[in-house]
């Protein structure tokens, strides 16, 4: 065999390794790829039932929430009611109060009770 031959078969020798190695390592990063791929897609689908998750819980405090502000209404248009109600009655009162002052301050030396109710019942007060 002659030299030239020699080195031509060394060459094709050389590039059937080369080409298996690189096969090799073609293989390995491609299967090292599809395992990252996979991984990926297991914690995508991980994060896609959180995200459902999370908008059940969102739905739910917003639920909730809307629950609560509709008795906060509730609770601030009883207060203003009574509020009102207690203005009224504050006001009744000092009228009273100062009707009965005024009856205090006017003398009458024989009234009977009868009398006094008459004078009530014009004020707007029964006995």
């Amino acid at each position: 065999m002659m030299t030239q031959t020699k080195i031509i078969i060394a060459l094709a020798i050389s590039l059937a390794a080369s080409i298996a190695i690189s096969t090799v390592w073609s293989n390995h990063k491609i299967t090292g790829l599809e395992r990252r791929a996979e991984d990926a897609i297991i914690n995508a689908d991980k994060l896609e039932h959180q995200a459902i998750e999370s908008e059940k819980h969102a739905d739910e405090y917003k639920q909730k929430l809307e629950y609560l502000e509709s008795q906060a209404d509730a609770i601030r248009s009883q207060a203003r009611r009574q509020d009102e109600k207690l203005q009224k009655t504050t006001t009744n009162v000092r009228d009273a109060r100062r009707n009965v002052e005024r009856v205090r301050g006017t003398k009458q030396a024989d009234a009977d009770e009868r009398q006094l109710c008459e004078q009530l019942a014009e004020l707007g007060y029964g006995c």
